[in-house]
């Protein structure tokens, strides 16, 4: 499966518990063929980068719409990405 980053604005007025409602239908919603690996939020600009695996960006997006939870965190963008983490290269980095 590929990977993904979703970058999404978040929502000024989003309670806490807006987002941790959004969180646990956004879990069920992604149950399958999809899985949302982690997320960092960037305060200084009020960004959320979310990391998923799926077959496609569509159904994140769906995932994401069927959740509700662009409600509070709208997708700016999804961009499919390749892992090149130090996890990803055990040993020494391969040549260029």
């Amino acid at each position: 499966m590929a990977r993904f980053i979703v970058i999404h604005q978040v929502v000024e007025n989003a309670s806490l518990d807006d987002m941790l409602a959004a969180r646990q239908a956004l879990r069920a919603a992604a149950q399958g063929s999809i899985e949302w690996r982690n997320s960092w939020y960037i305060p200084a600009n009020g960004e959320m980068l979310c990391e998923w695996e799926a077959p496609g960006q569509e159904a994140i997006r769906e995932a994401l719409t069927q959740s509700g939870a662009t409600r509070f965190v709208p997708v700016k963008a999804i961009h499919e990405v390749v892992p090149a983490g130090p996890k990803d290269y055990p040993g020494e980095f391969p040549d260029p």
